[in-house]
């Protein structure tokens, strides 16, 4: 497990140039549940008032409906790593969603509504629901929930999640809650929930623990209470036709609706039911001011008191039209309405329940999945989520690019989907754990999803950056696993690596993937000669010094165990590791170079499925380790592992593991493996394109990074849209399963015109919903196995000769002789003046006249002759 305190550092919110990595959960879902609920007064004028004066008389005959809000967060763990912190807060702002009131008597139920209770028709967003800011149409609404674990029932103990894990938090509600407790005291009695005037300490601060860094909340759901406010009514300006005949004077008339929760009318069977009130919501922008975004949403560290001060996280939203693209059905007059008796909706005092409570919306901003029945994006290929904060703007950039959905749903239950679904665990150790993957509901969802790889141990190869997150910018394109896959992204035509950034003045959208894989493949290495320590999971801790001296005098091999040492007689192993632990980083990179060549190394040019097949199959039967000390054998089997330490084994043998449940759960927490039939598939499939390509040029590829990468060009040319393993990938269909289970299939072209704004490349989102998460092999997981061995050339090479002896008249062979030698290219100079760990420069300027016209020397490893039945 990680300890992340250290990086709950205030900053800027939104950051376009990260300079590193911050380990930090982020924001799978929130959600708001919005519900009715109602109480009989509890302050004495007003009890006094219906038991004199109301009709009927009695307190007990009536109560006031209140808003109730309930802010759900579900925190999510991308790492496939334990996070641990001491807390953290999440402020939420200007909740883009609107309310009507209506009530209705029931001797009005058969003739005609109620006036609204505010004038032309408005909908009101959260701030207009008190006193001093009814009329106020800028009136800002925030709440922070301040998250910690539970102590012994209690806030106070660190939050802690596993690898991928994703858990849900909601306001601490004590066991001994109920209506009465919270109001016990009067009119200043709002101790956690109630808003009747509370002002911007309403949902900031926590009376119950003195806390002023936010509500207190913790895992798992309770809704029982919930913020709420009573203030549904203009104080000032009511509509005088919403009032009874008695509510002329004292408490009554203000902007609390007093409902009846029995009429004075008697039928048959007694008194007939009271007032209904009817709610209407719908997605808007709840301020005039055009400043402000729509909606914002903030991750604090939770250092001080001040927001503002504590601010590391922004994602802020902006939209052209919310009603439709909040609405399910894409629709600007669609408008959520229920109606419920006030008498359906009552929560006694003494109510340890949430008594009548009724939900009827829920508002959800959610981290995009790959099937989501309402959403057509590639969210684990252009999607990500997990970056540095993010502006959202719907106006330049449309829905099918832009990392969240914002949605506003009818509900009828708080815990069946749309509502807040969560996996509570055993009483005995509950996880309280959400859902996410596939989708953010039980059906389609799992718990635990690790994304990203966090390196614990020194990189052995460029392949163990493939599975990181390396992409973490604000900025467009948010694209994810950028190095050593290669797709084409919508925002750039096929046929370019960079173009104008429709989101952001003066900056461009590049093709992080095409860029780092040009700069990265042929131009660095990881020696992984570095201190092994404890810490970094090795059991016998080893120093650089003693790791160089390991490998350069034939001991244990480095991480990469298919690098190999090369002396070149200039120095003894001792005096090569000194020499290499006193260097430099430069020095130490062209030198280390110089002396370390790899073991067997394949070239991407081979049109050999026997070869392919055999590289692809290289780990064939190596168990895997995994997460809490798990072995997953692979009898018959080739892994590829896009994280480090695995939570549960391969779907693809049925070996769940012990961790999680088998399923679902399996494909997302697990890895991929192949048996050799797929490989076979694959390898044929990688040689087509390898053939393809060639014909095509003309030439052999002249460069791993030609390899990896896409090639750019019309949206119809070879690999334009994906690079040669990624198409031989999808040609041989071994993720077809998966895709079907996880995945949709959509066109760019059929996509609604709003959701394609700023896109310049439609066919880049043809395709599986699920290209590049994890339950499909991609080209990257290839990449992360090929890494240690991949090159463009040879260096070793076989050489037949043939020689013939003529008679003297020269019309008749009368000797034949065949040979064949092997040679091998080393890093030594032809002209040892010049050291291997010179650079050629241009041109070689700098070198030795032998060196500038022949390079590097090559020397005979063997050499036999050959019987003429062997040629």
């Amino acid at each position: 497990s990680l300890d992340v305190r250290n990086d709950l550092v205030p900053g800027p919110g939104i950051v376009q140039s990260p300079q590193k990595e911050v380990l930090l959960p982020v924001i799978a879902k929130l959600q708001i549940m919005f519900s009715l609920v109602s109480h009989r007064s509890h302050l004495d004028d007003r009890v006094k008032a219906f038991n004199e004066r109301a009709v009927p008389k009695g307190n007990e005959y009536h109560a006031v409906p209140h808003l109730a809000y309930d802010p759900i967060v579900t925190l999510y763990n991308p790492y496939d790593v334990s996070l641990s912190l001491p807390a953290l807060r999440v402020r939420v702002s200007d909740p883009p969603v609107g309310f009507q009131f209506q009530k209705r008597e029931t001797a009005a139920r058969t003739t005609s509504w109620f006036r609204q209770e505010f004038a032309n028709g408005e909908f009101h967003g959260l701030g207009r629901f008190q006193i001093a800011f009814e009329h106020d149409a800028n009136a800002r609404r925030y709440f922070i929930l301040y998250m910690r674990d539970k102590t012994n029932g209690a806030p106070g103990g660190p939050i802690t999640l596993l690898p991928g894990e994703v858990k849900v938090f909601m306001p601490w509600v004590k066991d001994t809650w109920n209506w009465g407790v919270e109001t016990a005291g009067g009119i200043n009695s709002h101790h956690a929930f109630f808003d009747w005037n509370a002002g911007s300490n309403m949902g900031t601060e926590d009376l119950r623990t003195n806390n002023k860094k936010g509500l207190e909340a913790v895992p798992g759901v309770s809704f029982r209470a919930g913020l709420q406010t009573d203030h549904l009514s203009y104080a000032n300006g009511r509509p005088a036709d919403s009032k009874y005949s008695w509510e002329t004077s004292g408490p009554f008339g203000a902007g609390w609706l007093s409902m009846k929760l029995q009429s004075e009318i008697i039928g048959r069977s007694g008194p007939l039911p009271g007032d209904e009130i009817i709610v209407k919501a719908k997605p808007v922008r709840t301020l005039k001011d055009a400043g402000p975004p729509d909606f914002r949403v903030d991750i604090l560290a939770g250092a001080n008191d001040n927001p503002d001060s504590d601010l590391m996280r922004t994602y802020e939203f902006r939209m052209s039209d919310p009603a439709v693209e909040m609405s399910v059905t894409g629709s600007a007059a669609a408008i959520i309405t229920r109606k419920f008796l006030n008498s359906d909706i009552l929560q006694a005092k003494d109510d340890m329940s949430p008594g009548g409570k009724s939900p009827f919306a829920i508002f959800t901003m959610s981290a995009k999945t790959t099937k989501d029945s309402q959403d057509d994006s590639k969210a684990w290929a252009f999607n990500n989520f997990v970056t540095h904060g993010a502006s959202q703007n719907s106006g330049t950039i449309g829905n099918a690019l832009q990392s969240y959905d914002l949605r506003l749903e009818e509900v009828s239950d708080f815990t069946q989907f749309p509502g807040v679904e969560i996996d509570e665990g055993p009483p005995s150790n509950p996880h309280n754990r959400g859902y996410f993957g596939a989708k953010a509901n039980s059906q389609d969802g799992v718990s635990i999803v690790p994304m990203y790889r966090v390196p614990i141990t020194p990189a052995a190869s460029l392949g163990d950056w493939v599975g990181s997150n390396l992409v973490m910018s604000s900025l467009f394109p948010r694209v994810n696993y950028p190095l050593g896959n290669s797709f084409a992204h919508p925002l750039l035509p096929s046929g370019a690596i960079s173009a104008g950034s429709p989101a952001d003045a003066g900056a461009r959208v590049l093709d992080h993937s095409y860029l780092m894989n040009a700069s990265m493949w042929d131009r660095y290495y990881f020696s992984s000669a570095t201190d092994y320590t404890a810490a970094a999971g090795f059991q016998n801790a080893r120093t650089k010094v003693g790791v160089l001296q390991d490998f350069f005098g034939g001991g244990p091999k480095m991480l990469n165990s298919r690098l190999t040492p090369y002396l070149g007689g200039t120095e003894s192993a001792v005096q090569l590791a000194n020499t290499l632990d006193s260097a430099g980083p430069q020095v130490f990179a062209d030198t280390f170079g110089a002396h370390a060549m790899v073991a067997g190394a394949f070239n991407i040019n081979s049109d050999s499925v026997d070869a392919w097949r055999s590289v692809l199959s290289s780990l064939r039967d190596v168990e895997v380790d995994g997460y809490a000390k798990q072995i997953f054998p692979m009898g018959g089997r080739t892994s590829f592992v896009r994280n480090g330490l695995p939570v549960v084994g391969s779907p693809d043998n049925g070996s769940p593991g012990n961790a999680v449940d088998a399923g679902g759960q399996v494909r997302w927490a697990g890895f991929r493996s192949l048996d050799d039939d797929r490989i076979t598939a694959l390898a044929t499939n990688i040689v087509q394109e390898i053939r393809a390509r060639a014909k095509k040029d003309g030439a052999p590829l002249l460069s791993v990074a030609d390899f990896v990468n896409r090639r750019p060009g019309s949206e119809n040319e070879i690999h334009a849209l994906r690079g040669i393993l990624q198409t031989a990938i999808d040609n041989s269909k071994i993720n077809d399963d998966y895709q079907r289970d996880d995945s949709k299939v959509i066109s760019g072209a059929s996509l609604p015109p709003n959701r394609l704004i700023g896109v310049k490349n439609k066919k880049a989102l043809d395709g599986f919903t699920a290209d590049g998460a994890a339950p499909m092999l991609s080209q990257g997981d290839l990449m992360t196995a090929l890494a240690p061995i991949v090159t463009a050339r040879g260096d070793t090479f076989t050489i037949r000769t043939y020689g013939e002896a003529r008679n003297r008249a020269g019309n008749a062979v009368e000797a034949r002789a065949w040979c064949e030698a092997t040679v091998q290219r080393v890093p030594d100079y032809v002209d040892s003046a010049d050291l291997a760990s010179a650079s050629p420069g241009v041109k070689g300027a700098n070198l030795a006249l032998a060196n500038r016209n022949f390079g590097r020397r090559f020397v005979i490893t063997s050499f036999r002759w050959l019987n003429p039945s062997e040629v």
